[in-house]
């Protein structure tokens, strides 16, 4: 008789569990360091830096409260990265950010997996601290 291979409930590939996962890995947030923020043009050079054409396939700009829990949600799955870009425990500038990231979205949107219009709006948790990031996809 067979015996079944463990299927992972992070990444869902057979061979590994949760625990050992090399996705869990990369998208774990506290990896990351978080810069401060210092204008819109060093925030848009920033993100442009970290999302070339020849390793990444699509990206998604975002803002969350609980980092940890958004890397491992079903639909962030399909993604093999997760890089927090600033760290703030204001509302209104944590939506301001991700507004001030339209250009960026505009200039890659065959890339981007966001919709400009739904910029800056969102369910957040009642308590910061609040995250910009950038969540990106292997080829």
């Amino acid at each position: 008789m067979l015996r079944r291979r463990p299927r992972c409930s992070i990444c869902g590939r057979t061979g590994h569990n949760r625990r050992n996962c090399p996705i869990r890995g990369e998208r774990t947030p506290t990896k990351n360091r978080v810069i401060k923020r210092r204008s819109i043009a060093a925030q848009n050079s920033r993100i442009r830096r970290l999302v070339p054409t020849e390793k990444w396939s699509k990206f998604k700009i975002g803002i969350t409260g609980k980092p940890d829990r958004r890397a491992i949600h079903q639909d962030y799955r399909v993604y093999s990265e997760m890089i927090l870009l600033h760290k703030t425990s204001s509302k209104s500038k944590v939506r301001q950010w991700e507004k001030d990231t339209a250009e960026i979205k505009k200039a890659y949107h065959s890339r981007c997996e966001n919709q400009v219009k739904s910029l800056g709006t969102g369910p957040l948790t009642e308590r910061g601290p609040y995250y910009l990031y950038l969540v990106r996809r292997r080829r």
